[in-house]
């Protein structure tokens, strides 16, 4: 392994561990933290200034303050605390680097760092690319980075930053609120899948990681079996009493998340524990149409050029089914979608790519995933009520649409 992902990989076990700490000083000091650092104006003026400055004197990170944030202000307003910093701060970077450029920026942060970013900003779909980097790359080096090597302007730069962002922003914001437990499994499953893709070949890589994922459900399923279920039963109060406005979150979820490349099958298996098999089917359906249909329109008229020259090269499979999309498009949308051999998310932007019109794409895309969404819809609703039987058939009948799906 290179001595510089090793240094990744310790620095980023530091910072799992400053944050579990920090959650726990937290949630057993939050009176006395509150007291000392106030919990008017300045405390908040305090951890935005703090947010600004470690963006600017990068590789500094401030992950391990969010829990501290979200023990005094809650989750949401930690999050909008932490994106009015990060942003600021992107800012500053921004300028530094676009109005003095490299022989001040090497003060701030390592120019061999940034210059590994270069190859990854386009000429074209600037904003929107920026909008996907800022969720894997760090907020300094991407700052800097674009400064110095794209033609961005202050403006496009200030938006794609804030909705780039956002989402982690909530996220940290949210599990700095959950238990030590929730936070060391999380911890864990992240350190595993980064070990493994950096030891294993990719073939084996992927194999590895669907244990891993396999064994951290079973593993949070059987430590939190009590709390799931009273959650699950919590939520089942919530769907009778308003069910209309349930079904709509779900599916407005769904339809969002979809296009921003996360998993749908939790809200699927949610779908089947809070509505049962039909309604639940429904739910999941409209929901898994919508937010396809959306990924394809920006894979077909944003993304194109990235997705041609970056995800299609990876899928070579899919180009074997080009002259079929042109002679029977219908047909071969219904039967890629109906055995599971593309990743759900990666096939949205895939045929957004190729000549499928439109029209098609959403019928076929809605009949062929029928019965996939079903089979995780059943073993949703198995979930919700435990039952050992029920799962079991649920996990052969995606295990045998797999394997068909493997074999045509």
């Amino acid at each position: 392994m290179k001595k510089e992902n090793i240094l990744s990989i310790i620095e980023l076990l530091c910072v799992i561990i400053f944050f579990v700490v920090a959650t726990f000083f937290a949630q057993k000091y939050a009176i006395e933290i509150k007291n000392s650092i106030g919990g008017g104006i300045s405390g908040i003026l305090l951890y935005i200034a703090i947010n600004i400055f470690a963006v600017i004197l990068a590789p500094i990170s401030t992950l391990p303050l969010i829990p501290i944030a979200s023990g005094m202000w809650g989750w949401f307003w930690a999050g909008i605390f932490s994106i009015i910093g990060w942003v600021v701060g992107a800012q500053i970077a921004f300028y530094i680097s676009r109005r003095f450029g490299k022989p001040l920026v090497k003060k701030f942060v390592s120019l061999d760092k940034i210059g590994k970013i270069e190859d990854k900003i386009p000429e074209k779909n600037i904003f929107w690319t920026v909008v996907l980097l800022r969720m894997i790359i760090p907020v300094d080096l991407l700052s800097y980075g674009l400064g110095l090597f794209s033609k961005i302007k202050s403006i496009p730069f200030l938006f794609s930053t804030i909705f780039g962002v956002m989402p982690f922003a909530f996220i940290f914001a949210y599990v700095g609120t959950l238990s030590i437990k929730i936070q060391i499994i999380i911890g864990i499953e992240i350190m595993a899948a980064i070990l493994v893709m950096l030891l294993y070949k990719k073939s084996s890589a992927k194999k590895i990681l669907v244990l891993i994922a396999v064994l951290s459900v079973s593993l949070t399923l059987f430590v939190y079996k009590s709390e799931i279920l009273l959650l699950i039963q919590n939520l089942k109060e919530i769907s009778i009493q308003k069910p209309l406005f349930t079904a709509l979150v779900l599916i407005l979820s769904k339809t969002v998340l979809t296009p921003l490349g996360f998993p749908g099958t939790p809200l699927t298996l949610l779908s089947g524990s809070l509505f049962g098999k039909f309604f639940g089917t429904v739910i999941a359906l409209i929901g898994n149409t919508l937010g396809a249909t959306l990924a394809f329109l920006f894979s077909r008229y944003v993304f194109r050029e990235y997705v041609q020259n970056k995800v299609l090269p990876k899928y070579p499979r899919i180009l074997k089914y080009e002259k079929r999309f042109e002679q029977k498009a219908l047909a071969t949308v219904v039967l890629l979608r109906l055995i599971p051999v593309f990743p759900f998310n990666g096939l949205n932007f895939l045929l957004g790519v190729l000549n499928i019109p439109l029209r098609k794409y959403v019928f076929a895309s809605f009949i062929g995933m029928i019965p996939g969404t079903a089979l995780f819809v059943y073993f949703g609703e198995s979930l919700g009520s435990m039952s050992l039987v029920n799962i079991l058939i649920a996990i052969g009948g995606i295990l045998l649409l797999t394997y068909i799906g493997k074999k045509i």
